[in-house]
């Protein structure tokens, strides 16, 4: 851990169950697991647009205990590009405020 706490957070998530029994005509087009994948399947941005939060605890050399709360939407386009075009990667540098708890 960085003493000014910058350290990076990287999160993966899975979508699973979104469309069950489709059949795929075009098999010239090899099968990719990203983002294409849902275009292909004519799944709506929409319908599978999300959000998760998640709490940070942190404890210093002096034993005492912060925490926050982060809040982050799940970017599906981001300007001209979206998880359509197989992968979409956003970088968020926010300033969240830890309160000390214990």
């Amino acid at each position: 851990m960085y003493n000014n706490l910058a350290n990076p957070i990287t999160l993966s998530y899975i979508n699973q169950n979104i469309k069950t029994d489709y059949t795929l005509t075009d098999t010239s087009i090899p099968i990719t697991y990203d983002g294409s994948l849902l275009k292909r399947c004519n799944i709506d941005l929409n319908s599978i647009n999300c959000n998760i939060s998640f709490d940070i605890y942190i404890t210093n050399y002096l034993d005492e205990e912060f925490k926050t709360t982060v809040f982050v939407d799940i970017p599906l386009i981001d300007g001209e590009k979206s998880i359509y075009d197989g992968n979409l990667k956003v970088t968020n540098n926010s300033n969240f405020v830890f309160y000390r708890y214990k």
